[in-house]
């Protein structure tokens, strides 16, 4: 469950399936990959990434989903691979 006015850093197609189920432009943020987050007590750096490499080194489609359509959503008009991102979390960047 989403909670009211709760912040969202997530890739372009989720935003736009959120948007779709009504979640305010206000609560998210695009991420496209090499964006770099410090925290209290850890890092996170964004990355892109490709869903399906490793199938042989194949990928289905960068396509991402739009942002122009409406909910209910159907499994056949999710069907998009784009906008992959992998993630490093550093818990501490202290010296060893």
């Amino acid at each position: 469950m989403l909670s009211e006015g709760s912040k969202w850093r997530l890739a372009e197609s989720m935003g736009n399936i959120m948007r779709a189920y009504g979640v305010p432009q206000g609560q998210l943020s695009t991420l496209r990959g090499g964006e770099d987050y410090e925290f209290a007590k850890f890092f996170w750096k964004v990355i892109p990434s490709v869903h399906s490499a490793l199938d042989h080194k194949h990928c289905f489609s960068s396509k991402t989903f739009p942002d122009s359509m409406n909910a209910p959503l159907t499994l056949e008009q999710m069907n998009v691979e784009g906008g992959t991102l992998a993630y490093l979390i550093e818990l501490s960047r202290e010296a060893a």
